[in-house]
């Protein structure tokens, strides 16, 4: 997994239906490259192969992210899970 995979998702779901309250897709990758940055991440932060599902959920508690924070965390999860699926699928 990508971020320019990641990106492709984002596009996908924005041109298809532009969700209420759904920001252009530029601002949620760069959400995920300020969370990187603001939990002091390397190494391909959360686009990690080793990242786990449950190391993404524990982040939402983390004390140093925004609101804003955890929007583009929540989404990067749901972009995690639709990888998976489509894992298990093929």
């Amino acid at each position: 997994m990508n971020e320019e995979k990641y990106h492709r998702w984002l596009r996908e779901i924005y041109s298809r239906s532009r969700p209420k309250g759904f920001h252009c897709p530029d601002h949620y990758a760069a959400g995920i490259r300020n969370i990187n940055n603001r939990l002091g991440l390397t190494e391909g932060g959360l686009f990690a192969v080793n990242t786990t599902m449950a190391d993404l959920e524990k982040l939402l508690d983390n004390a140093t992210l925004t609101k804003t924070n955890r929007t583009h965390l929540r989404s990067f999860i749901k972009f995690k899970q639709y990888e998976e699926q489509n894992l298990k699928k093929s």
